[in-house]
């Protein structure tokens, strides 16, 4: 008898929704989904084409990037802060960057020698590229030292 339950209570035991390895994670008939897949990147981000500089006179404020998401532009501003962590460098246009549009610089894309929140502290820059959204935050990334200009 306690077989029999048993072997019920495994039957009616509903698994939670995994996808098999080259199945379409769109539910067959008839099953059961009790949460929904987590959010994943399918395949990870190619570095966009750098766009070619746009005359000095199409160059907007930094402070009208945000108007601007999913464009390339060349955007022009004064590097008052930068921050180095091991693969990226931000260059930050206002010294309270939270919530701002800031640049960031990878280190593919410039020698190991280059530094660049030395080079570009204090610098005025026109800047072009795709103004991109990262944890709601307009940035533009640079992949390609030619991207960045420094204005005398």
């Amino acid at each position: 008898m306690w077989l029999i339950l048993l072997i019920l209570t495994l039957t009616t035991v509903v698994e939670p929704y995994v996808a098999a390895c080259g199945r379409s994670p769109i539910p067959q008939p008839g099953e059961n989904i009790r949460k929904p897949l987590p959010f994943t990147r399918l395949a990870p981000e190619e570095a966009p084409p750098t766009a070619p500089a746009q005359p000095h006179s199409a160059a907007i404020p930094w402070t009208e990037a945000h108007l601007h998401v999913n464009q390339t532009v060349t955007v022009e501003g004064v590097v008052v802060d930068t921050h180095r962590v091991s693969s990226l460098t931000f260059l930050n246009f206002d010294k309270n960057w939270q919530d701002k549009f800031y640049v960031v610089v990878f280190t593919s894309a410039h020698p190991s020698s280059f530094q660049p929140e030395i080079a570009y502290l204090n610098k005025k820059l026109r800047i072009t590229g795709k103004v991109v959204l990262h944890k709601d935050r307009p940035q533009l990334q640079v992949h390609q030292l030619n991207q960045i200009e420094v204005v005398p």
